[in-house]
């Protein structure tokens, strides 16, 4: 199970994922999503190593996809924390 967290929590230690998506102009239910790996070593006033990964680049999906999409990520990558971020 996936633990939702604020999108400020993704630069603290440890990993999380960072999901980024908004409504598809004109495609009602089809939302564009973007999907970042994080990985923070240390904390926020001592960071030794921190990695970023893009898992997915403003791919169209639908919210169940979305979350299906995400859930397998988190697993292959041992991920339990995710930040959903609904763009305007």
């Amino acid at each position: 199970m996936l633990e939702a967290i604020p999108a400020a929590e993704v630069a603290l230690s440890g990993k999380a994922l960072e999901v980024r998506y908004k409504e598809t102009p004109g495609r009602p239910g089809l939302l564009t999503v973007s999907v970042l790996a994080h990985a923070v070593e240390g904390g926020p006033d001592h960071v030794r190593r921190s990695e970023l990964a893009l898992v997915v680049a403003g791919e169209r999906m639908g919210r169940e996809a979305m979350r299906a999409r995400v859930e397998a990520e988190a697993r292959r990558r041992a991920i339990a924390r995710v930040a959903w971020v609904e763009e305007t």
